[in-house]
């Protein structure tokens, strides 16, 4: 795929990057800043994906460590 497969990867990747920081809170997107109402839509949709598939991946991952490490059991309450 050459030129193009490493784009998508970039845009992918970026988008992941910035959808997990601003989920945890690290950046504030301000899509006001951008002048260019195209680029305002593509930005604020590719920053929203981004966060969608960082919460997948935090509840795959969540899920996967649960199976392996299962959280302790509870104790049984006294009488």
């Amino acid at each position: 795929m050459g030129w193009a497969g490493w784009m998508i990867g970039q845009v992918v990747g970026t988008s992941l990057v910035l959808g997990s920081l601003k989920r945890q809170g690290v950046i504030i997107v301000q899509p006001a800043a951008f002048k260019n109402e195209n680029a305002r839509v593509v930005f604020t949709k590719m920053v929203s994906i981004g966060e969608d598939m960082s919460e997948l991946i935090e509840r795959a991952y969540v899920a996967a460590y649960e199976k392996v490490y299962p959280p302790p059991a509870k104790p049984a309450g006294k009488r």
